[in-house]
């Protein structure tokens, strides 16, 4: 492959994900209490209880509605755009490099290294890994 033809494969995951950053889901799972919700309520309430006159109070004091699970989504979809758009910045510049007359071999090393092992899709990492390979090891063009 040629390193002009890894940056277009490049440039268009780069353009996929800032045209359509919805294409990624994860799933985040909390852990910790959890009741059952009868009649069509918003949240849960676990209140606390024990102690007497004079007394601490003990035991758990939890409330979760679906505003504070709403307001935590909203920062989330948020700083996950935020990344993709930091991502397909570093996939233009490495875009870039493969096209330059003369790449900067550690910066692209860099590059792709600092996406593995990462929030970044297996599916980006394994794909731009594979077309940076093949391009840097069958010369330039």
């Amino acid at each position: 492959m040629k390193a002009s033809e890894a940056a277009e494969v490049i440039d268009a995951i780069s353009r996929s994900m800032r045209e359509n950053p919805t294409q990624f889901h994860f799933t985040v799972n909390v852990a910790g209490p959890s009741t059952p919700v009868h009649g069509g309520g918003i949240g849960a309430s676990f209140p606390r209880g024990g102690g007497g006159i004079g007394t601490a109070m003990t035991g758990p004091n939890v409330l979760l509605s679906s505003a504070d699970i709403t307001i935590a989504q909203g920062r989330g979809t948020r700083a996950f755009v935020q990344k993709l758009e930091e991502l397909a910045s570093a996939l233009a510049d490495l875009a870039q490099q493969l096209r330059s007359p003369q790449p900067d071999r550690p910066r692209i090393e860099r590059l792709v290294a600092s996406m593995t092992g990462t929030w970044v899709p297996g599916v980006v990492t394994s794909v731009v890994g594979k077309v940076v390979s093949m391009a840097m090891g069958s010369g330039r063009s």
